[in-house]
């Protein structure tokens, strides 16, 4: 018969005392969750591992899901999974890909509109797609669709200002002092910048 013993996990704060209700893992199961952790290549499973050893640990589902950046509801499956099939089932994935929300035809045809369009946000294009099939896409998700139609993000590179050749710098001067000595006393001279007011601005876009 195992005995169970308490074990506190630091990750960079002193772990709360409410266990998970009916969870706890005994030292010998931490020590094999740690090898399993330190062997393991797959982020999502090594966030499984983790979420385990903190509940049975003695951590909250809520901190331990805020220190994994997941939800309550993931955490809480991980420990059902241990629980029904140890680490075996932990290290099982049970992934299908969800259908696609737009329609072969829909999606051909929000290709030919990004060809013809360029947006700079994905929430643009997200919200062009909720307007036009009434489908409804998370930023992520519409960042993954449109990789998979190979529509890249782009930046374009900053490039210092060109200035004008010696020659035509001169002329501006010597024009420019033409003007002082044939304006008035009282004359103001004003300087107008034609391009933009933003240095170098930069723009991105899919593509």
């Amino acid at each position: 018969m195992k005995t169970r013993s308490k074990i506190h996990v630091l990750i960079g704060r002193w772990p709360t005392y409410m266990l998970m209700r009916g969870f706890e893992l005994t030292i010998e199961e931490v020590r094999s969750l740690r090898a399993l952790h330190r062997n393991c290549s797959n982020k999502r499973l090594a966030d499984r591992i983790k979420a385990v050893v903190l509940l049975g640990s003695g951590w909250t589902v809520a901190d331990t899901a805020e220190a994994l950046l997941l939800d309550e509801d993931t955490v809480r499956g991980y420990v059902q999974l241990y629980r029904q099939g140890q680490c075996e089932a932990l290290l099982t994935m049970h992934y299908q890909g969800s259908s696609p929300k737009l329609s072969p035809e829909q999606i051909e045809q929000l290709d030919q509109h990004l060809m013809e369009h360029t947006y700079l946000r994905v929430q643009d294009i997200v919200a062009y797609v909720q307007n036009k099939f009434d489908v409804t896409y998370t930023v992520q998700g519409m960042t993954d669709l449109l990789k998979r139609l190979n529509y890249v993000y782009k930046k374009p590179k900053v490039l210092p200002g060109k200035h004008q050749d010696v020659a035509t710098q001169l002329e501006f001067i010597e024009s420019y002092e033409k003007l002082k000595q044939g304006k008035g006393k009282d004359d103001p001279i004003y300087f107008m910048d034609g391009v933009h007011p933003q240095h170098n601005p930069v723009a991105a876009l899919f593509s």
